[in-house]
C-alpha cells in the first residue's frame, strides 16, 4: 500500500502528539531518519500550521537532507560558513 505524504504527516503527528517534549523530539529524530523521501512529508507539514511547520524545521534538521531542497530548511553553505562577505569599513 503506498501512503500519501498527507497519510504520512499525520501518522507522524499522532504518533509525537502524546509524548511529553523530550521523548516526542527522539521520536521524530528517529522517524525522519527512516522515511524517505521526507521532501513530501516536509512540504505537507509546512502547509499547515504553526505547530506543523515547526515539526516540519526539526524534521528537516534531523533528517536527511532532501535534494534539492531550498528555502528555510536547506543546510547552511559550509563554504559560505568558512568565508562570510566583508563589510568594508566605513568612510
Amino acid at each position: 500500500m503506498d501512503r500519501t505524504p498527507q497519510r504520512h504527516a499525520e501518522s507522524l503527528l499522532n504518533a509525537l502528539d502524546p509524548l511529553p517534549f523530550p521523548q516526542r523530539m527522539r521520536e521524530l529524530a528517529l522517524r525522519v531518519k527512516e522515511r524517505t523521501p521526507l521532501r513530501p512529508v516536509l512540504e505537507e507539514l509546512e502547509s499547515r500550521g504553526p505547530y506543523e511547520r515547526g515539526i516540519a524545521v526539526v524534521a528537516a534538521a534531523r533528517g536527511p537532507a532532501p535534494e534539492g531542497l531550498a528555502g528555510p530548511h536547506a543546510p547552511p553553505d559550509p563554504q559560505a560558513l568558512k568565508n562570510p562577505p566583508q563589510t568594508p569599513p566605513p568612510p
